[in-house]
């Protein structure tokens, strides 16, 4: 790569992505003082890319393979369960606030809106678990970004929306946060609030580079997270909420899985130690499977 820029991409939303591109360089940067980054967004305007990472990705991936870019951020929620064939993960981001934060008509917390109330989620776990908290609850399969949720808000369309509170600490939204969820309310999704740096295999100087800032704890949580996923289902796809804690050479994890209508919800947790991890995570997503899960994700389109 010699002294040339290292250009970084990520997804999500363009004002997301840009700020998640922009705390990775900073931490970049400041691991490598001597050395430029800069964001492919912002030298070619993303031309060609949704803003989408699950739509944008293979293109990312390419732009990484041609060598346009040598790191790719991308939100480890959108982060695909099967192996790439010419990028390997170098690091994983420190992790922001991994709980989902509700912004609603007037402030008001869940519990204090009116029956038959209006709210607006992306997620089909948040969709099944919100439902299963409040059945009375209309709810609405909305993929918009924060403004235009909020702008739904506004024009009195719907009483409230979910949304990711690291993506909500991003764009600096906090002021509007009314509520954030406990895990017993909507467990978060794998991997919610942490970003992944992807650089081309065997490009052992970017590898270096992206592994300066990888953020420990926040990696063990992530890789426990997905792996007691593909416990759960293969090709990790259903609506399962998972969170995991690191202390040291232990873990907590806690996890649920949620029927789309919020007609059943099935949940658990587990402690135990880093060296004893995959008997753990096959414990407790059997138990899982033999408590309703099983029969939940049979019923998932």
């Amino acid at each position: 790569m010699g002294d040339r820029r290292h250009h970084v991409v990520g997804g999500k939303s363009d004002k997301i992505s840009i700020r998640y591109q922009a705390r990775a360089i900073e931490s970049l940067c400041e691991a490598h003082p001597k050395r430029e980054f800069t964001s492919w967004y912002e030298s070619v305007k993303g031309e060609g890319f949704s803003g989408d990472d699950s739509k944008d990705l293979p293109a990312a991936l390419h732009l990484l393979g041609k060598k346009d870019i040598d790191l790719l951020v991308v939100d480890v929620q959108d982060v695909p369960y099967r192996g790439f064939t010419k990028a390997e993960m170098a690091s994983v981001t420190r992790r922001g606030n991994p709980y989902d934060v509700f912004i609603s008509d007037g402030g008001k917390i869940l519990d204090d809106l009116p029956e038959k109330s209006c709210l607006a989620a992306d997620v089909p776990s948040r969709i099944g678990q919100l439902l299963f908290y409040r059945p009375d609850l209309d709810i609405i399969e909305e993929q918009g970004d924060f403004d235009a949720l909020y702008n739904l808000l506004s024009k009195d369309e719907i009483n409230g929306f979910v949304f990711s509170a690291a993506d909500v600490e991003v764009l600096n939204r906090q002021d509007r946060v009314a509520e954030v969820f406990t895990s017993s309310i909507c467990m978060p999704t794998a991997g919610q609030g942490a970003q992944m740096i992807f650089v081309r295999k065997n490009d052992s100087e970017a590898f270096d580079l992206a592994r300066e800032i990888n953020d420990i704890p926040s990696a063990k949580e992530v890789d426990l997270e997905r792996a007691f996923i593909t416990h759960v289902v293969k090709n990790g796809k259903g609506p399962i909420g998972v969170l995991v804690s690191v202390d040291e050479e232990s873990f907590r994890i806690e996890a649920s899985v949620t029927a789309h209508d919020g007609s059943e919800k099935v949940s658990s947790a587990a402690e135990g130690k880093f060296d004893r991890m995959e008997s753990v995570l096959e414990r407790l997503a059997k138990e899982l499977l033999e408590s309703g899960a099983r029969e939940i994700l049979k019923n998932v389109k």
